[in-house]
């Protein structure tokens, strides 16, 4: 598969050292989601920065498919400049974007 970054929430399945959106990118984040999947075995990692290199979100799983998913909800949405997931060793990472407000 190959990271969906057209919706709500984006979906990541591939890391790499790059930008997932446009470098520096402006969105706001309300929650990462980490499913790790049956493969994942003790030690995986998931790893989240901003274009910077500042890191905003980071989990390991204790063991065989443990946790089966790992949230990260956040009491307000998180600005950030860029997304770069520098680790995902196994599973998906759900980036829910806050929704857009109307005036």
């Amino acid at each position: 598969m190959a990271n969906n970054t057209s919706g709500n929430p984006l979906i990541i399945d591939t890391a790499g050292a790059g930008d997932i959106l446009a470098a520096a990118a402006l969105i706001s984040v309300q929650t990462f989601a980490w499913v790790s999947g049956a493969s994942a075995v003790a030690g995986d990692a998931v790893s989240v920065t901003d274009s910077a290199g500042r890191e905003v979100f980071a989990a390991t799983a204790i063991g065989a498919n443990n946790p089966p998913r790992l949230d990260g909800i956040l009491p307000r949405p998180l600005p950030m400049a860029g997304l770069r997931v520098l680790t995902l060793v196994h599973g998906k990472l759900y980036v829910y974007l806050e929704a857009p407000r109307w005036s």
